[in-house]
């Protein structure tokens, strides 16, 4: 997952990370950290497909990629309303583009819009597990560590029970409810407890 600053001016798009210690944009068109299909989806944006699907303005772009990376979903952040038809294009321009979800951030006094082009969530999978991801939900961001972070915290567990509080999407709520008797997840942000309830379905538990 990589949230990208996005400043578009006529035909000028720009996008990539701020400078340190200010608020200067520092275009890129790789970032060294983020997975392949997630450079393969910048590449496209700075290719002519950001300046034709984005407004004039600021605005921040997340993308999340499967552990396959072959499928994404991206998540805008800015302050104007949604264009009419940028789903459709993010998604024809982007092999595997599953879901788009532009946030209007909401002013004084109002409440929060957006619009959703596709399913609303992608599937990612973690060895024998597997977790329906959505729009704004948590899930850990280092995929090179996610099955040795799992062994560390289930480990050689003698409980019958476990409490798994922030559970997220269910990241460790799964692996646990696979091997104890009892396991109760608490997580009060909206979007992770939609894929929560969804997640733990598949195990049969709560």
């Amino acid at each position: 997952r990589t949230r990208f600053r996005v400043e578009k001016e006529s035909s000028r798009f720009e996008i990539g990370y701020f400078e340190m210690l200010s608020h200067r944009l520092c275009p890129i068109e790789r970032c060294p950290v983020s997975s392949p299909a997630i450079n393969d989806a910048l590449g496209k944006l700075c290719q002519g497909l950001g300046a034709a699907c984005f407004p004039d303005g600021k605005a921040e772009i997340e993308l999340f990629a499967s552990d396959s990376g072959q499928a994404l979903m991206a998540t805008v952040y800015s302050s104007e309303p949604a264009p009419s038809g940028f789903g459709e294009l993010l998604q024809s321009g982007i092999p595997g583009m599953e879901s788009v979800c532009w946030r209007q951030e909401p002013s004084r006094g109002q409440a929060a819009r957006g619009r959703t082009w596709g399913n609303g969530s992608i599937a990612y999978h973690v060895g024998e597990f597997h977790y329906r991801v959505g729009h704004g939900s948590f899930f850990q961001t280092n995929r090179f560590i996610l099955d040795a972070f799992i062994r560390a915290a289930v480990g050689d567990l003698g409980s019958k029970r476990a409490l798994d509080l922030y559970a997220g999407v269910g990241f460790f709520t799964i692996p646990l409810a696979h091997r104890l008797e009892k396991v109760a997840a608490v997580e009060d942000h909206p979007a992770s407890a939609r894929d929560l309830k969804s997640n733990v379905g598949v195990v049969g538990t709560g």
